[in-house]
Order: C-alpha cells, then structure tokens, then sequence
C-alpha cells in the first residue's frame, strides 16, 4: 500500500497541483478585494477563466508552480499514512489476540477482555485511521506551508525550497513553519476516522469476501 500510494499521489499531481494553484490565485485576488472567496454555481467558469488568463500570461509551466513543494508534501504524507495505518492495524490486531489469548477462562474478567477485545477489533480501521491522519497531518504541514507561501507570492518563482524555509523562518521564527497545524489535523483525523472503514470495505467488497469472515469484524 506505500509505494502504490505513492506513485497514485504522484500521477494525481498533474491534476491537482494546478487545481491548487487556480485555487489559491482566486483565493488572493478575493482577500485582496476585501471579499471572502465564496463557492457558488459560478465557480467553475471563474476557475476555467483564470486558467486562460494565467496560461495567457505567464504559460503553462505557470500551471505547475510548486510541483516540487507538492510531491514532497503529499508523497511523504501518503506514505506516512499508509504506513502507520498497516502498522496501528497490526498493533491492534495483535492486542486483541493477546486479550484473547488471557481471556480463555468464564470468569467476568475474562468475559469483560473478550468483549472489549470484541470493540478494538470492530474499531481498528477508526483508531488507525486517526492515528494515521494525525501523524501525517504533523509530518506534511512544514512543506505544505512552503508549497503554499511559494504558489502564491510570484518573487518566490524559482527559489529552491529550502531556501524558502530558511528565509520564511528567519522572519517570522520557527512557529511560521506549523501554520495552520490545528486545522490540518483536525481535518485529517476526522477524514481518516472513514477513510480506514471505506478501505476496508471497499478491498472486502473487490474480493467478494463476506466482511463477517474477514480480519475486519475479528482478530
């Protein structure tokens, strides 16, 4: 699951690192005009009109500002989340075994392990989906600052990524670089909380495996 997350991350680059790029143009140009950029049924034809403009202007290549930033942001963090969830699944599933394991008796104690055990196991993909969004959200937000501050200021064009970080912490100090950092994992912990559960049930689905029968309902 890492090196296929990672390669998809990057194929899905081509869509999506001028996505953001147009994203945030109009993002600026609306906080410039003291209006908040607000989604309406008209979007989509701004977002096609300001791909011409800036294709007109500037080129292509123009498009695909911070493509660097962005694979260095979104291929750690994929491989950071398909990692650490193949990992946290591991770990759980271990624990229950071992819970199984010490319960074998009919004593309440034993009877109360099994049940919880019971819990963990049908929580799994939920508590390594958190944990996975979490670790990654921390991990990616420095470079996703970076990507950010380079797509949308134009004098940083061509400047190396490093050097941004370098100068971006030298004026406003370390903290600049975790920016954002409460919402992001906000934001991942509560989409990773499904994402592990969709997975699940879509890889169970694909091999037609009847999900009762599966390591996703038992340890």
């Amino acid at each position: 699951p890492v090196t296929a997350a990672m390669c998809s991350e990057t194929l899905v680059s081509l869509i999506e690192v001028p996505h953001d790029v147009i994203t945030q143009k109009l993002q600026v140009q609306h906080a410039a005009r003291s209006q908040g950029f607000q989604r309406s049924w008209r979007t989509p034809s701004r977002g096609v009109d300001a791909v011409r403009k800036v294709v007109a202007v500037h080129g292509w290549k123009s498009l695909y500002v911070g493509t660097r930033a962005h694979l260095l942001t979104s291929v750690p963090w994929s491989a950071t989340w398909w990692g650490t969830y193949e990992g946290g699944k591991f770990a759980l599933h271990g624990l229950c075994s071992l819970m199984n394991a010490h319960a074998s008796d009919g004593t309440r104690a034993a009877i109360c392990c099994r049940e919880l055990s019971a819990h963990i196991a049908t929580m799994t993909p939920v508590l390594a989906g958190m944990t996975a969004g979490l670790l990654a959200a921390v991990m990616a937000n420095p470079i996703d600052v970076v990507k950010t501050r380079i797509q949308c200021q134009a004098h940083l064009k061509g400047q190396g990524i490093i050097t941004v970080a370098r100068n971006l912490v030298a004026r406003e100090g370390p903290q600049a670089l975790f920016k954002g950092l409460a919402l992001a994992i906000m934001f991942d912990v509560l989409v990773s909380s499904t994402a592990g559960l969709r997975y699940e049930l879509v890889t169970h689905w694909a091999a037609k495996t009847p999900l009762e029968k599966t390591p996703l309902a038992t340890c």
